[in-house]
């Protein structure tokens, strides 16, 4: 007879003790096998924190929950993380932390029209003396300005400067030019009786401006001309909706929520601005910091909302809306810009970035940086790189969900019936494929992603997609599944291992290589995990405190052969230890017929002699130690060691 190690390998429970193959194992506990040899598996590190059911390692602080969280990275700053604990999905930066979504204003703006003299345009005034024949003579800038005796139309000069240079005869013009609040000059107006008349190019919101000049004795009266008969030329329709901004501090990155109602349509001619009230001034809990007004702008694409201008809420300022004021929560503003000066501003982006919904789970990332969740049978989307937007992205299955992973640019959605992958780079180009045949998921911590794949358990065993191979199958019948409790299980996956942690039943760890499955057991105890993967580091989050996984001491391991079957009965009688290191020791027990014949302390050296045993048909050696195998043989003639 002759027993030896190697060749080592897992346990296959589905197997009785005598139908394993050679190189099975019937015990492997604290055990570390893939160098081929029995090594000791490494004992958890120092404690790093406080254990909980949910932790998550952010930056250099542990964050802990007491129930189940789902944590992602924010897609677009690696300072802020995002979870969903089923009531509200919420984002936390360094200090701060606040619901995920942005709310919807509850009211739409109230608009009426104010006067020109409100309205942010500036006129700069000039004169000079034109003769008979459209000679000008004496151009000056006007030394003051003059009074505006009707707002928005009529200015009267009171004393006329004298000529300086002009002939006889020749008539004083006043002229102006006009430039709005963002400092865009917008052309100049020259009234008539003037023979440059036509010289006249000033544009306000579409309207071409003209005047007429009327000199009394000293005195001259500048009137704009509004021309009521032609106002469809100049007179826009306008509608405004405001957002809730949210700035944050670490980075000056920008949440915007989805607009107001829209207000009612309210037309608007040059000499008018607009007074926005009933700005509801947002919740708090948010971190809101400013308002964005948008209004309606027409133009060969057609009618679009434009970006007006923010009010910065708390000290309340603006850099393009004039007269702010606060009362009884509510905001009020006065729009003075042009059409054309708000013509290069951007479009509302956020007409769709609803709050994601209160009760979102399972949140993952998808690498075209946007967020999965799921609410009973649907899965949700968010809007790429906006992680707070959640529009109406969202596709339902015929069962409830249970858990999701990704892998690629597919979403593993695992439900209580059949898989279904969701396949896209974008929400809006998702392709759904549903799994025939596939087995229902048990638990939504019981789903992993590999980086080249999803496993999940199952009521039969661990599937993996895509695929859908049962890569436990070799290793488990459905009935010692079962016992293993898959209803509160939890998967984590790091350093090429997969690691199945149980209630009541320790941790597994299965590591696949080469297609073959090799499962080794712990005894640890287990609430929780976190996987770094800046450091491929498992956390592993016990009752009392959090512990890096293998950065301890080496553990004493279990080891314990397959039962080898002998035609007729036969006794070991010596053997040889090989250790890896010099004077190793291990405990050495030998099973004849399943009963314990010999157990004893060994030391790798030369060949040893055992006591006589008793002989035996079957025999199976179990060896238990922190140091590392490098061959152990038993046998019943030294002529085979």
């Amino acid at each position: 007879m002759i027993i030896s190690i190697p060749p080592n390998g897992g346990l296959i429970p589905k197997l009785s003790d005598k139908m394993l193959p050679v190189g099975a194992a019937l015990k492997a506990v604290n055990v570390d096998l893939r160098s081929g040899l029995v090594a000791p598996l490494k004992d958890l590190g120092s404690s790093v924190g406080e254990g909980d059911v949910s932790i998550y390692l952010d930056k250099d602080v542990w964050r802990t929950w007491p129930f189940d969280v789902d944590v992602v990275s924010s897609p677009v700053s690696q300072s802020r993380i995002i979870y969903t604990d089923g009531v509200l999905p919420k984002i936390r930066d360094v200090g701060l932390e606040y619901p995920l979504g942005i709310p919807r204003p509850t009211n739409a703006p109230l608009v009426s029209t104010t006067d020109l003299s409100n309205l942010g345009l500036t006129f700069t005034w000039n004169w000079f003396y034109e003769d008979s024949g459209g000679l000008q003579y004496d151009m000056h800038a006007l030394a003051g300005a003059p009074v505006e005796t009707v707002i928005g139309g009529t200015y009267t000069l009171n004393t006329i400067p004298p000529p300086v240079t002009a002939p006889s005869g020749a008539k004083f013009i006043l002229w102006c030019s006009i430039t709005d609040a963002k400092q865009n000059k917008l052309g100049h107006v020259i009234p008539s009786p003037s023979l440059s008349v036509e010289k006249t190019d000033a544009v306000v919101n579409g309207a071409l401006l003209s005047a007429a000049l009327v000199i009394s004795g000293t005195t001259a009266t500048f009137t704009f001309n509004w021309d009521s008969s032609n106002v469809t030329s100049f007179q826009t329709i306008r509608a405004y909706v405001y957002t809730y901004v949210r700035t944050w501090p670490s980075d000056g990155a920008t949440d915007e929520g989805p607009p107001s109602d829209i207000s009612a349509e309210i037309p608007v001619n040059p000499a008018r601005g607009v007074i926005l009230s009933e700005l509801l001034a947002p919740p708090s809990g948010y971190g809101i910091t400013a308002i964005r007004i948008y209004r309606t702008v027409s133009g060969v694409s057609g009618t679009a909302f434009i970006y007006v201008g923010e009010i910065t809420l708390g000290d309340i300022s603006s850099d393009t809306l004039i007269d702010l004021s606060v009362a009884d929560g509510k905001v009020v503003a006065t729009d003075t810009l042009t059409d054309t000066a708000i013509a290069s501003s951007g479009p509302l982006r956020s007409i769709q970035y609803d709050p994601p919904p209160a009760t979102l789970r399972g949140l993952r990332y998808h690498p075209g940086g946007f967020l999965v969740g799921f609410i009973g049978n649907s899965v949700y989307f968010s809007e790429p790189y906006q992680p707070h937007a959640w529009p109406s992205y969202s596709i339902a299955c015929d069962y409830n969900v249970v858990g999701l992973g990704v892998v690629g640019q597919t979403v593993v959605v695992v439900t209580e019936g059949h898989s279904v992958m969701m396949t896209g780079n974008t929400p809006l180009s998702i392709g759904v494929t549903k799994v025939n045949n596939s087995l229902s998921g048990t638990a939504k911590r019981a789903v992993v992603e590999t980086g080249y794949s999803v496993i999940y358990a199952t009521p039969a065993g661990l599937v993996e997609q895509p695929g859908g191979q049962l890569i436990t199958a070799q290793l488990y019948t459905k009935e010692q599944w079962q016992l293993l409790a898959p209803t509160t299980m939890q998967l984590a996956w790091s350093d090429n291992r997969l690691f199945i942690i149980t209630k009541d039943h320790g941790m597994k760890i299965l590591r696949m290589d080469g297609g073959v499955a090799e499962l080794t057991e712990t005894d640890d105890e287990v609430i929780g995990y976190f996987v770094s993967l800046a450091t491929d580091t498992l956390y592993l989050s016990q009752l009392d405190s959090i512990y890096p996984w293998g950065n301890g001491e080496a553990r004493t391991y279990t080891y314990q052969t397959k039962t080898y079957s002998y035609p007729i009965a036969v006794s070991p009688a010596c053997y040889r230890l090989t250790a890896e290191a010099e004077g190793g020791v291990v405990v050495m027990s030998l099973y004849g017929d399943g009963v314990l014949y010999y157990c004893d302390t060994i030391t790798s050296g030369d060949v040893r002699w055992l006591p006589t045993l008793p002989r035996a048909r079957e025999w199976s050696v179990k060896v238990m130690g922190d140091c590392v195998i490098r061959e152990l043989v038993v046998s019943d003639s030294v002529k085979l060691l």
